[in-house]
């Protein structure tokens, strides 16, 4: 297992950018991944690669705030040090931005 990290997130109501969707976080019947976007640090360029290993095991409804655990996907090759306990990031599928999080705690290794 990689390492990983406990975060909040919460994702985006819809808007005129933003198309309408629900957010399953723990994969969903014949996929055994869960969802996989990017992580972005506010202020940053830099995309980080995550999967949502746990969380609720339900549909998120936008504009919930919910706890999860996030693997850390390319580590090590890629470097995670700026995801510290209570730093914010924005959640990316492609260049949109869908959601919106910070960290709970440190990387668990």
């Amino acid at each position: 297992m990689k390492p990983f990290l406990d975060v909040s997130v919460e994702f985006l109501s819809k808007d005129k950018d933003y198309r309408e969707r629900k957010f399953y976080l723990n994969g969903s019947k014949g996929y055994s991944r869960g969802y996989s976007p990017h992580f972005r640090v506010i202020g940053d360029s830099e995309f980080l690669g995550i999967e949502f290993i746990e969380g609720p095991d339900r549909f998120i409804g936008l504009g919930e705030m919910v706890n999860a655990k996030v693997e850390l996907m390319y580590y090590p090759d890629v470097s995670y040090e700026k995801l510290i306990k209570g730093q914010r990031f924005e959640i990316l599928e492609g260049a949109t931005v869908v959601g919106r999080g910070y960290v709970l705690s440190a990387v668990k290794l």
